[in-house]
């Protein structure tokens, strides 16, 4: 097989990140209104206001912060992004995220419902490759050509339903 490389559509890079950023602002929303709360739970009732105006303030900037620090990362690392197959396997290559790669004897391959493709080494546990990555690589619905990467993927590997 000779050596074939997808990227992310760059005219779908700004969906990606939208996306990305929403899912990431719900998870920190979730424990803003925690830590909200047990603020409350040690406040005086009669302190409440100053409660609100200082967690309002110092939490949306430090959000703000974030989210920004956060799209200038994802937008580094969806343009450079770049999933190769070749006669080995398959491999990830894109500024700020760690090199992977999967041989074909060991690939096993999981398309979700929402469009995104996990690709496993059936080597490594299930519970290693959550926790440090090893073993595991995610694509993105908005990669180019994605009909025709899944037909090559399942020519090679183990489609897991």
């Amino acid at each position: 097989m000779d050596r074939v490389t997808y990227i992310i559509d760059e005219s779908k890079l700004s969906g990606l990140v939208k996306r990305m950023l929403t899912g990431a602002l719900k998870r920190i929303g979730i424990i803003a209104l925690s830590v909200f709360v047990l603020q409350y739970l040690s406040y005086g009732r009669g302190e409440f206001g100053l409660l609100v105006f200082s967690f309002g303030i110092t939490t949306s900037f430090l959000i703000l912060m974030v989210m920004f620090s956060v799209k200038r990362r994802l937008i580094k690392t969806y343009k450079s992004f770049k999933l190769v197959l070749d006669n080995e396997g398959v491999e990830v290559k894109a500024e700020m995220i760690p090199y992977r790669s999967i041989s074909w004897q060991y690939l096993e391959i999981k398309e979700q419902s929402n469009g995104i493709i996990d690709l496993y080494d059936n080597r490594i546990s299930s519970f290693s490759r959550r926790w440090n990555g090893k073993g595991w690589i995610r694509i993105q619905p908005e990669i180019e050509d994605r009909d025709l990467l899944l037909s090559e993927l399942a020519k090679r590997g183990a489609l897991v339903v």
